[in-house]
């Protein structure tokens, strides 16, 4: 595909956008393996301007990030339902990867990423009759070791984006190790008939149906019975760093 370690520089097509800012670079290319400076361009770290979230103590490039792993932008209306969005409109950072990005049109992608609360949107160079876990195992931690996201949700009815993504996170949990190892959680979107005793977490929404359901997949165990109410539930906030004037005064 031409989303890929190792390609040096270059010019992604198109169909490889993030909703606000339009067709961008991936300067270097998208891999720690590459040996280059780690910038892609969905990072806030891009030079993108900051924005004030709610919480003063909190700036937006400190805030929690979600990163959604969907086959296409079908399964992604499903994967995000309104969660997303209301995640989003609460300063949540969310990056959506759509697989199968061959598939429809950018313009189809821009709008889709927008309406389920995406601030960025990664679309992979494959057919959707061409996912398999081997393909997609090294671009999903690739994905998780420059996003470095709190929560990551993937789209449990396709085998290849669940095995792929349960792996990718194993090695990204691996790689960064320690108390604060990112990614923190792993969830499958429930399914229709994901049966009601695997179901771990419910976030209520505004529009019916709410709540939506998820698996959470790690952290392990979970207590039968007691629904998580929230996607990041236990993970503290980054707090940004105290400024020369707080230390001294500290």
């Amino acid at each position: 595909p031409l989303f890929h370690a190792g390609a040096g520089p270059l010019l992604l097509s198109p169909r490889f956008f993030t909703p606000e800012r339009g067709p961008c670079y991936f300067l270097p290319a998208f891999s720690r393996r590459s040996g280059a400076p780690f910038l892609p361009a969905f990072s806030r770290r891009s030079g993108a301007p900051l924005k004030e979230t709610a919480d003063p103590g909190r700036l937006s490039d400190v805030a929690f990030r979600l990163l959604g792993l969907a086959a296409d932008a079908d399964h992604a209306a499903d994967l995000c339902g309104k969660s997303f969005a209301r995640y989003a409109a609460s300063g949540t950072d969310i990056t959506l990867v759509c697989a199968a990005g061959r598939t429809g049109t950018a313009v189809d992608y821009r709008v889709a990423a927008r309406q389920l609360g995406a601030r960025d949107l990664v679309l992979l160079d494959y057919e959707l009759v061409e996912l398999t876990p081997d393909h997609l195992v090294h671009l999903f931690a690739d994905l998780m070791a420059s996003v470095r996201p709190h929560v990551v949700v993937a789209d449990g009815q396709q085998a290849a984006i669940r095995e792929a993504s349960a792996a990718a996170f194993s090695r990204a949990r691996t790689a960064d190790q320690g108390s604060g190892a990112l990614p923190a959680k792993l969830y499958y979107r429930a399914a229709f008939a994901t049966p009601a005793v695997e179901l771990t977490t419910a976030v209520a929404v505004s529009e019916p149906p709410s709540p939506e359901l998820f698996v959470r997949i790690f952290p392990r165990p979970w207590v039968t019975g007691v629904l998580e109410r929230d996607l990041f539930a236990g993970i503290p906030a980054e707090r940004r760093p105290a400024t020369i004037q707080e230390r001294l005064a500290g």
